[in-house]
C-alpha cells in the first residue's frame, strides 16, 4: 500500500504541510527536518515520492484550504483530490487553517500574491465582502463543504445536508422511535444551517414532535459531542434516539453515554455522521450517514479544471453540484450486526 501524507506526518510526528513542502523541495523546512523525512522515504523504499515531485516542474499548482485535516471526511476528500491533480500533472499544495479564521485569511492572501492555478476551499470565513472580493479579482475557486453567502456566482461541490438529515431521521422513526434529539453543528454556517433545516423537516414529515431541549449545538469537536449528550440526557427523560452531525462530535456522544451507563442501542439508539470505521473495531459499530469523499474530490478538480479553460475562452460559466447522501446501517440504530455498508434510501 502507497504511503499517504498523511501517514509519514503521523510516524514523524509532524504536520502534513511540513511533509508536503519536503516533498516539493520548498526551503522554508529546517535541514533537520528535510533529512529526517528523508531518511523516513529510504527506509520504506518510498524515496520516489520525492524524485517523482521535485524532478517534475509543475506548471500549474492549485492550493487547497481546509479548516481540519484531523477530520476523516477533509482527510479522504484531500487526498482524491491530490490524485486527480497527479493524474493531470498538477502540483498541491494543503493550506490546513485549524479552524483559525485569521490562518484562512493569511493563507488566501498568500494564494493571491502566488498567483495559483487555483483554489479548493472549505471555508470557514462568514466576512460576505471578503469572499466577493476573490472573485472580482477573477481567482478561480471552488468550494465544497460550506459555502459562502455572496451574491456573485461560484462553483462548488457539496453533499445534500438536508437529504441525509431525513435519511437518519427516518431511519431512527422506522424503528418506531418519537423522541429523537440531534446534535447539530453551527448553524451560522451552510453545512450546519442546512443540517439543521433537514431534522426539522424530517421530524416535521415524520409527525414527531420538536423542541428546543431536542437539539443542542457543538462546534464539531469531540468535547462538544460529549457535553451535547449529556445535555440532550438531562434535559429529556424520554429520549430513545439521537442523530449527532459530525464524525467527531458522534465519538464524543458515544463516550458520554458508555460514561452515563446508557447500553447502545438498548437503551438508546444512535446515528451518526462521516464515520469510517473500516477496521470494524468501533463495537457496537456505528451507523452512519456518509458522504462520496471520494467523488468531491474529483469533481472539485473538474470543476477547477473547466473553469479555468471557460476563464481562457470568455465563456465563464459556473456550477453547483450536489450528491447524495447514504446511510451506512451498523449497529448502534438497532439493527442486527452485520449489514456493514449497506447503502439506503428512504
Amino acid at each position: 500500500m502507497a504511503l499517504t501524507l498523511k501517514d509519514i506526518a503521523s510516524d514523524l510526528d509532524l504536520s502534513i504541510s511540513t511533509i508536503s513542502r519536503v516533498l516539493n523541495n520548498k526551503t522554508v523546512v529546517n535541514e533537520e527536518t528535510r533529512q529526517r523525512v528523508i531518511e523516513y522515504l529510504r527506509q520504506h523504499d518510498s524515496l520516489a515520492m520525492m524524485s517523482s515531485r521535485t524532478n517534475k516542474t509543475f506548471q500549474d499548482v492549485v492550493a487547497v484550504v481546509i479548516p481540519d485535516i484531523s477530520e476523516d471526511y477533509f482527510d479522504y476528500v484531500v487526498r482524491s483530490i491530490e490524485n486527480s491533480l497527479w493524474k493531470e500533472q498538477i502540483g498541491m499544495l494543503l493550506c490546513d487553517t485549524m479552524e483559525n479564521i485569521s490562518k484562512e485569511i493569511q493563507y488566501m492572501n498568500m494564494l493571491i500574491e502566488k498567483n495559483f492555478t487555483g483554489i479548493i476551499l472549505a471555508t470557514i470565513d462568514k466576512d460576505e465582502q471578503r469572499l466577493a472580493s476573490y472573485h472580482r479579482r477573477g481567482l478561480n475557486i471552488v468550494y465544497f463543504d460550506n459555502l459562502p453567502n455572496i451574491s456573485l456566482p461560484y462553483n462548488s461541490v457539496i453533499t445534500d445536508n438536508i437529504r441525509s438529515c431525513i435519511l437518519a431521521v427516518n431511519h431512527l422513526a422506522s424503528h418506531g422511535h418519537r423522541q429523537i434529539g440531534f446534535i447539530a453543528g453551527r448553524k451560522d454556517e451552510t453545512t450546519g444551517f442546512e443540517r439543521l433545516t433537514g431534522y426539522h423537516r424530517a421530524m416535521e414529515l415524520n409527525r414527531l414532535p420538536v423542541s428546543e431541549d431536542l437539539i443542542v449545538f457543538g462546534d464539531y469537536k469531540e468535547k462538544s459531542g460529549y457535553n451535547g449528550m449529556i445535555s440532550l440526557l438531562e434535559k429529556n427523560p424520554d429520549l430513545t434516539a439521537v442523530f449527532v452531525s459530525s464524525s467527531k462530535m458522534t465519538y464524543g456522544a458515544l463516550k458520554a453515554l458508555m460514561d452515563r451507563g446508557v447500553r447502545v442501542p438498548d437503551d438508546l439508539a444512535l446515528i451518526g455522521y462521516d464515520v469510517h470505521d473500516n477496521s470494524g473495531l468501533i463495537r457496537p459499530g456505528i451507523t452512519t450517514i456518509v458522504q462520496n469523499e471520494e467523488q468531491i474530490g474529483r469533481l472539485c478538480v473538474e470543476s477547477l479544471l473547466r473553469n479555468r479553460l471557460d476563464q481562457k475562452n470568455d465563456s465563464l460559466g459556473h456550477q453547483r453540484i450536489q450528491l447524495e447522501p447514504r446511510l451506512i446501517i451498523r449497529e448502534t440504530c438497532g439493527c442486527k450486526a452485520g449489514l456493514d455498508r449497506v447503502s439506503v434510501k428512504h
